[in-house]
């Protein structure tokens, strides 16, 4: 979630029925999600578009793990 703290948007991320602020690391593991599951992201503010494709981005690089 450093890198959701790189911006100043308001992000969300969601999974299921449970959404959770992004830059919380405790907020997004009470979300529970595991590999496999679809995660939504929204942002709003004046990043909002740049602090999204920096997080699909470290999503599709498997969060910098492998």
């Amino acid at each position: 979630m450093q890198e959701a703290a790189r911006y100043q948007a308001r992000i969300q991320v969601q999974s299921g029925e449970k959404s959770a602020n992004a830059k919380s690391i405790l907020g997004v593991l009470k979300l529970g999600a595991s590999q496999g599951v679809t995660l939504y992201l929204r942002a709003e503010g004046e990043d909002a578009a740049e602090a999204i494709q920096a997080l699909i981005a470290l999503v599709e690089r498997k969060f910098d793990e492998e």
